[in-house]
């Protein structure tokens, strides 16, 4: 199995125990918690916390349509000026430019930049972790598509 698809397994086993509060009982759930551990800080740590963002935001070029804008590109852009998205309308009017330090305060306390924000999301209080992010949304926009 590629270290990719072992990480996004491992992590995917993560959540979920701590979801559910328990520890892997198994001899292969120790294994995939350890390789979390092992290979998520020396992989891309904000790919690991855009799995959170993934629900609702794709960062693909033909990504498909979910209940948030692709964030494909989102550095620089306008604030609610993805062709065919339906925004709220306080995101609507918010005209901001979706600069690094914009989307980091944003990502700080989402419905503090933007009153009346329909995106379900509190924020992320540390900011390495928002920088981390931050990273892999823009690195995105470099990378071939698959």
């Amino acid at each position: 199995m590629a270290i990719a698809s072992k990480l996004v397994l491992a992590t995917a086993t993560c959540f979920m125990l701590v979801a559910c509060g328990s520890q892997p009982d198994s001899a292969a759930g120790e294994d995939i918690t350890t390789e979390v551990a092992s290979v998520a800080p020396k992989a891309v740590p904000g790919k690991i916390l855009f799995l959170q963002c993934a629900a609702c935001h794709s960062l693909k070029a033909d990504g498909v349509k979910k209940s948030g804008p692709n964030l494909l590109g989102v550095v620089g852009r306008k604030s609610g000026s993805v062709d065919g998205f339906k925004y709220s309308k306080a995101l609507s009017a918010a005209n901001l430019t979706w600069t690094r330090e914009e989307l980091d305060k944003f990502i700080t306390k989402p419905f503090e930049v933007v009153p009346g924000t329909i995106m379900a999301f509190s924020g992320i209080a540390d900011p390495e972790k928002r920088k981390q992010l931050i990273d892999y949304i823009e690195s995105a926009a470099a990378e071939p598509a698959d």
